[in-house]
């Protein structure tokens, strides 16, 4: 569980970290996905939210199927990039 600072009626700020990566992976990352749900008290929660951070010059995310596919648009950074990548 991560505090949230009130800003005003329709407004919060959560810091949000990344998953920790080992600096050896090969594995290229698309995106990182967060399921947000909120609390007055921390034991009862509203309905979860899933966002995505991800490069939308490069891949479209669904944040229902939580796939992300590669756009022909982005410039080629690796020789063989995934095609999707399931949360």
């Amino acid at each position: 569980m991560i505090k949230a600072d009130y800003r005003n009626l329709f407004m919060i700020s959560v810091n949000l970290e990344s998953p920790r990566r080992k600096r050896s992976t090969d594995d290229a990352v698309m995106a990182d996905g967060f399921e947000l749900s909120l609390s007055n008290d921390g034991k009862q929660f509203g309905n979860s939210v899933n966002i995505f951070i991800f490069d939308e010059q490069c891949f479209k995310c669904d944040t229902k199927s939580k796939k992300c596919y590669l756009l022909d648009s982005c410039p080629v950074t690796t020789t063989d990039p995934p095609e999707a990548v399931t949360g």
